[in-house]
């Protein structure tokens, strides 16, 4: 069925919907009346009409003698399709990709074979041609649950408490993108979780958002999962931070205005006014921060030199001119009545060779005053290092490493030294040790115990080398470990630490057992037990088992001679120092022990020997 309307250009053509019985696709071509099967649209479509091809038209025809036989409204188009039409029609490619589609053929075969028809479709009237959707497909809506009442629905369909806020910013309550400052593309910005939340209130009451107060106040922003960009949130609580107050230039001109006025009186109107004299202004600058020094004792290196150029030029004016010979030499500073032929006459680059010898030497002079007392300082210093003679017993034991020792070891005169060379202390004390913080006093106590073993050849241990030697190789049993620390004069070496050890041990063999401190025949109290630590491994073995215990003794005021001769009878004894490193156990006997019978004692009033009698 045609329908013509009043512009003659504008043709239509009658053809199925899934949603109408009548749809007409307007030809856009105007090359004569075409038409096209819309089988199913719910919207508006602007796709141009195609002309059937050779293939197309045989493969629509082909289609049209399936469909005649099965249902749907498919069918519909292949019982009034007529074949006289074919210069006349053309073809949406979506309708007609539908229309020869051979899944949407089997599935019809197969419906009418398993006897399910299918659904009627309810009939709705439109003016216009829509997009092909297959509203069959689409699955039924979801049915809403009770449990779902009073519940906010995000996105993904979770639930959420009513008391929480959307996933969203809010600040800007919108997606917001920003540029990857690695691959350089667009992405969205993460939102980051709100912590404490109190400058963002505060922020809010700053701007009077009460937009934004009404969701906060009263509210703890943790509980409520507030959410935000990180750029939202620095731009709306920049508000609160304190605005940038810039200095008053009169303000910098008030500081140091005694001192001011004696270097303009002295220096600027005597020397370079009358006297015509040319200074650099670095050396200005370093006169006015004496004078400062002189007057109001006030430390002013820190002093700019374009805040003092600044002044200088506020004060005087085109009096004064600045001129740099070359880019890289400081501004001179002279008066305005010289040229600037005449300032470069004078400068140092000009001076005769004379002078610049006379010059050369001086600073040479100078210098080589400086070394020589660094020199002299130098060997003062070790002969200190060379008289710090300190006794130490074989082997060192527990009370010979302590701070106090170390402090004993150092001089005095190396320690301030050392204090003196690297800050710690400003303070002169010739006699005694200077005051430093505690961090520091064992830093520059190491500093001064590794001197003292360098300038000794390692002849001299000190505890410092004695006692980080034996704690590394207890902690870790490496001798690589401690071949380098030795190496670079932190420690004894490990042949030397073995030494050490194995001297402890014959000490402990040479005594009696009883340890230092406690006396022999007084009540003792003993507490021994197991302390095992049950590490996992794969076989079971490298486990840990000690055997702990604690000795008690009631303290006495009055102790007998025969007390006091065991008590000193007990101290470990000095040994001679050796190269040995090994330890031989001396041979135990072990007593064998052969199992009896178990008795035990006797009830009351059974005379054990008469029964046995």
């Amino acid at each position: 069925m045609l329908i013509r309307f009043r512009n003659i250009h504008d043709y239509w053509f009658k053809g199925l919907l899934s949603n109408q019985k009548a749809c007409y696709v307007r030809n856009n071509h105007g090359r004569g009346q075409q038409h096209c099967m819309c089988l199913s649209c719910i919207g508006r479509t602007n796709e141009l009409i195609r002309p059937f091809s050779e293939a197309s038209w045989a493969k629509f025809i082909e289609c049209v003698e399936k469909w005649k036989s099965l249902d749907g409204l498919e069918k519909e188009v292949a019982m009034n399709f007529s074949p006289e039409c074919q210069d006349n029609i053309g073809f949406h490619v979506k309708c007609y990709r539908r229309f020869t589609d051979k899944c949407r053929i089997a599935q019809a075969v197969t419906r009418i074979e398993k006897g399910r028809p299918r659904l009627p479709v309810p009939h709705v009237v439109e003016d216009e041609c829509n997009d092909s959707i297959d509203k069959e497909t689409e699955p039924p809506a979801k049915r809403s649950l009770r449990s779902a009442t009073g519940s906010h629905s995000i996105s993904g369909g979770k639930r959420r408490s009513v008391h929480v806020l959307p996933p969203m910013c809010l600040i800007c309550r919108s997606v917001k993108r920003m540029n990857d400052r690695k691959t350089g593309k667009r992405i969205e910005e993460k939102l980051t979780s709100c912590e404490t939340g109190e400058s963002l209130l505060k922020a809010a009451e700053v701007r009077q958002d009460e937009e934004l107060l009404v969701q906060i106040r009263g509210q703890d922003l943790v509980s409520i999962e507030v959410k935000y960009h990180k750029s939202c949130y620095r731009n709306y609580t920049r508000c609160l931070e304190k605005p940038y107050e810039k200095k008053d230039e009169a303000d910098s001109d008030v500081m140091y205005t005694p001192s001011f006025k004696i270097l303009c009186t002295n220096v600027i109107e005597k020397r370079i006014f009358d006297g015509g004299e040319v200074l650099r202004m670095t050396a200005l600058k370093n006169l006015f921060v004496k004078i400062i020094s002189d007057t109001e004792h006030y430390d002013a290196s820190t002093y700019r030199n374009t805040a003092f150029k600044k002044r200088l030029v506020k004060k005087y004016g085109d009096r004064l001119q600045f001129i740099r010979p070359h880019f890289h030499e400081c501004e001179l500073v002279l008066a305005q009545t010289k040229s600037r032929s005449q300032v470069l006459n004078i400068t140092p680059e000009s001076e005769s060779e004379d002078e610049i010898e006379q010059c050369m030497q001086e600073s040479t002079a100078s210098s080589s005053s400086e070394v020589r007392d660094i020199f002299h300082a130098a060997m003062q210093l070790h002969d200190v290092i060379q008289s710090a003679d300190f006794v130490s017993e074989w082997p060192p034991k527990a009370e010979d490493v302590t701070l106090q020792r170390c402090q004993e070891v150092v001089p005095v005169k190396l320690f301030n030294f050392l204090a003196w060379c690297t800050g710690a202390s400003t303070d002169f004390c010739p006699e005694n040790y200077v005051k430093v913080s505690d961090d520091a006093q064992n830093k520059l106590l190491s500093i001064g115990q590794d001197l003292i073993y360098l300038s000794s050849k390692g002849r001299k241990t000190t505890p410092k080398h004695v006692a980080l030697g034996m704690a590394v190789r207890h902690l870790t049993g490496s001798s690589s470990i401690l071949g380098l620390l030795n190496g670079l004069g932190h420690c004894t070496s490990h042949s030397q630490i073995l030494q050490h050890d194995t001297a402890l041990a014959i000490q402990q063999l040479q005594g009696n057992g009883i340890p230092p401190g406690f006396q022999e025949g007084v009540f003792t109290t003993l507490v021994w037990d197991n302390n095992d630590f049950g590490e996992e491994t794969l076989t079971g073995k490298g486990t840990t088992h000690n055997t702990n215990g604690i000795i008690l003794q009631r303290m006495q005021d009055e102790v007998s001679s025969e007390t006091q001769g065991s008590s000193t009878s007990n101290a470990m004894v000095n040994i001679a120092k050796s190269k040995q490193r090994t330890l031989t156990l001396p041979p135990s006997d072990i007593i064998e022990y052969h199992g009896k019978p178990r008795h035990g004692p006797a009830p009351p009033g059974y005379d054990c020997f008469n029964c046995c009698v």
